[in-house]
């Protein structure tokens, strides 16, 4: 059981460093920790273990497997974030590619223009102040996209919006011009810019939704993980518990045994006193009686063990009697 919970507080220490860095690492680890924590649980229930304690150990596979799903989860979905930023830095960069076009065919003419002493139109030059402008939102957009990727800003779609519909009045305007301005080379760089600008905002889209589901999946996975940390403590309980219990019986069966043990050699020592020491006070007594000269011949010990002591008291009744004989 504490190796499942040890292997589990690893792995979600792994999984917290993993949001924090988005580090490929982290995930070879979790990997790791996930089979490991697997192999651990299976063998959990090859164990006799009371019912309550089992159901608690039924809970946090639950849990875990749960968190597992929710974290598979957060790794497809942050593929799809790394794959997202890439087409949307790729859209960035064309856009501004194409802007930074259109600035210098509208200041290559313009440098023309004043080479030979002239000046751009006053529409070519409004359509180079709208492009300018274009060159400001483009900025304006680029930063906020950097932002949004360093703060993680929620209000990130609240701004985004904004700033694209405040960016329509110059998309508008530099279609106009463009057209206006046929066969210069204008219209192309000005398509394409425009169709940037709503790709980068369907990304930003896509983007702004991708992190709302981390930012869902995260919470979730914090429940998840505050639950498997109560029942974790729970199941602490429940072993600590069985295991005191263990304790308390094996102290109960040691005292038990220790107590049928003097019991024992109580009893066999007084059977020992019974059988030998008895017998040989017998003899004993006897023997003094001779000795002093006041013992009766006619009596006997009459012991009839088969032990060293039944051997002596019956030597000792034929020597009395051999005795009684010659006197």
């Amino acid at each position: 059981m504490n190796n499942v919970v040890r292997t589990t507080v690893s792995m979600q220490a792994n999984v917290k460093s993993y949001l924090k860095y988005y580090n490929q690492h982290y995930i070879e680890n979790y990997e790791f920790l996930k089979n490991k924590n697997t192999s651990f649980s299976k063998k959990l229930y090859s164990f006799n273990i009371a019912k309550e304690e089992k159901e608690s150990i039924e809970n946090l596979s639950e849990k875990i497997w749960n968190y597992y799903t929710l974290f598979d989860s957060i790794i497809t979905n942050r593929e799809e974030v790394e794959n997202n930023l890439e087409k949307t830095a790729i859209c960035l960069s064309n856009a501004e590619k194409e802007i930074t076009t259109l600035i210098k065919l509208l200041e290559t003419r313009q440098t023309n223009l004043q080479m030979e002493g002239r000046k751009l139109s006053a529409t070519e030059a409004e359509f180079l102040s709208i492009v300018r402008d274009g060159k400001i939102f483009y900025q304006s957009l680029s930063g906020l996209q950097k932002d949004y990727r360093l703060t993680g800003d929620s209000t990130f779609y609240l701004k985004l919006n904004e700033l694209y519909a405040s960016g329509k009045f110059v998309f508008g305007e530099l279609r106009g011009f463009a057209r206006n301005l046929k066969n210069m080379g204008y219209e192309k760089p000005v398509s394409n810019f425009r169709n940037l600008m709503k790709e980068y905002l369907a990304l930003s889209e896509e983007q702004f939704d991708l992190s709302k589901k981390e930012k869902t999946y995260t919470d979730q996975l914090d429940t998840c993980e505050n639950a498997i940390s109560q029942i974790s403590k729970s199941l602490a309980t429940l072993t600590e518990d069985r295991t005191n219990h263990m304790r308390a019986s094996i102290v109960t069966s040691s005292v038990i045994v220790i107590l049928v043990f003097i019991v024992s050699f109580i009893v066999l020592s007084f059977s020992l006193v019974t059988s030998i020491i008895v017998p040989i006070k017998k003899v004993i007594k006897s023997m003094k009686d001779i000795a002093e000269g006041e013992g009766d011949l006619t009596k006997r010990l009459n012991i009839n063990s088969h032990d060293e002591v039944g051997q002596l008291a019956s030597w000792f009744d034929v020597f009395v009697d051999k005795l009684h004989n010659i006197i």
